[in-house]
């Protein structure tokens, strides 16, 4: 063989091993990435539903406007902290398995239904779409 012909096969070889590459890390991130992200994802939703739908509301009623204000902006450095388990009650309809499915694949550890919670930090002008979600997972993955 000469040289042409074996430049052409390492160079396909090569492409050939980058579109899969590319395709796994395609599927990886269309499908959610690793369990830790897809958890955390679902915590974040879920949190989040919880807050628009529901938190707003209820802190709402028979108050103000400016005790509204009030109320939340207490919350914005600290936030306000709702595990799991109180989560998967506020709407078993929408939510029914909630806490079952917060499980830590690599070792089927279960996630602390305390302690896993959805972080939401209300923002000005304090309506139900202004605010920042975070989340803490106790599920035994890895410390950041």
């Amino acid at each position: 063989m000469d040289k042409v012909k074996i430049k052409k096969i390492v160079v396909g070889a090569l492409a050939l091993v980058a579109v899969v590459v590319v395709i796994f890390a395609i599927s990886q991130s269309s499908f959610g990435g690793s369990n830790e992200a897809k958890l955390t994802k679902k915590l974040e939703t879920v949190g989040a539903d919880f807050y628009e739908n529901f938190y707003v509301e209820q802190i709402s009623q028979n108050k103000t406007e400016e005790e509204v204000k009030d109320f939340l902006g207490r919350y914005t450095e600290i936030g306000i902290k709702v595990d799991i388990e109180n989560l998967s009650r506020y709407d078993e309809v929408k939510y029914p398995n909630l806490i079952e499915e917060f499980v830590n694949k690599k070792g089927d550890i279960k996630c602390d239904a305390r302690n896993t919670k959805a972080i939401i930090y209300p923002k000005e002008p304090f309506t139900n779409k202004d605010y920042t979600i975070s989340s803490e997972l106790d599920c035994g993955f890895p410390e950041e």
